[in-house]
């Protein structure tokens, strides 16, 4: 396990997945603790896919390849490449393993870094292909809900740079179906609460913000999530469990009766040969004195 130190804030990354595990400020947690019963991760990595992909294959120049849930970065080993006190650089290269699921040579790094207010992750996809690398990525870190304690569930709000109502769309087995629902606001802030989540999660692909806050109500706790390379954010929970899943993202899990060649899944990035892909993403503790 790698730790991460600078001033009030500690985080710390596990080279499997290249996963933050965990990230507190002043000695509170951020991130949830794990719990099998609801779900046994802290904050994934998803690449090279988001979500389920049809048939749970990809089809690339008229084959196909098993591809996992969320891809297979989340359980792959990453070497580390460059470590100090604040900073950890990660990195997954293509190899036979990859080959089986992803035909394509690439090298995607984690690069973490602290500052003294803020948790700065950035991922670069470089292609080192001789064609078109098409790629996704998210991250699916599952924060803390509530965030304060003695404060309810209910009491806490999603505030967006937007005003509503905004769309979404529910996953249909995993998949994106093609209705889309408007969701009311209050201003700019949604009110949450463990019914919110009950038919599973909100996924919102055509966001206008860049960043959001997660609050209490009393806005003295509050985690603000910066994603300016991304367009589209899932929110997740499952009832009963202590979590929020935040998840800003690059492309999104298959259409349903989607059946096409990688390359024309909606949502893909294509990154030229010998380029690199960089996305990142903060995230800022607002905490007042009580």
């Amino acid at each position: 396990m790698i730790e991460l130190r600078n001033g009030a804030l500690t985080a710390h990354i596990s080279p499997l997945g290249a996963e933050l595990q965990a990230l507190a400020f002043n000695d509170a947690d951020l991130i949830w603790t794990p719990d099998l019963t609801f779900w046994g991760g802290t904050c994934p990595v998803l690449f090279p896919v988001i979500g389920r992909v049809n048939g749970d294959v990809i089809r690339v120049g008229g084959l196909e390849f098993p591809m996992p849930m969320h891809g297979f970065a989340l359980t792959s080993r990453f070497s580390i490449i460059g470590q100090a006190a604040e900073l950890c650089i990660l990195e997954l290269r293509a190899s036979p393993e990859s080959h089986r699921h992803y035909p394509y040579d690439f090298a995607l790094r984690l690069i973490y870094r602290l500052s003294s207010d803020t948790l700065s992750i950035t991922a670069e996809i470089r292609n080192e292909s001789d064609v078109p690398l098409p790629a996704s990525l998210g991250l699916h870190p599952g924060f803390r809900w509530p965030l304060a304690p003695g404060v309810s569930k209910d009491r806490h709000l999603i505030t967006f740079d937007e005003t509503g109502p905004i769309l979404y769309t529910r996953p249909v087995d995993r998949l994106i179906g093609s209705d889309r629902f408007e969701l009311p606001l209050e201003g700019s802030s949604l009110r949450l609460g463990e019914a919110l989540f009950e038919r599973g999660g909100l996924a919102f692909l055509s966001l206008k913000s860049r960043s959001l806050r997660f609050h209490t109500e009393d806005g003295r706790t509050a985690i603000r999530i910066g994603f300016p390379d991304m367009n589209g954010i899932i929110l997740w929970s499952r009832p009963g469990g202590d979590f929020l899943c935040i998840e800003p993202l690059l492309g999104h899990a298959d259409p349903t009766g989607f059946a096409g060649d990688i390359m024309e899944k909606p949502g893909m990035a294509h990154i030229p040969p010998g380029e690199i892909l960089a996305l990142s993403v903060t995230i800022t503790p607002e905490f007042s004195p009580a």
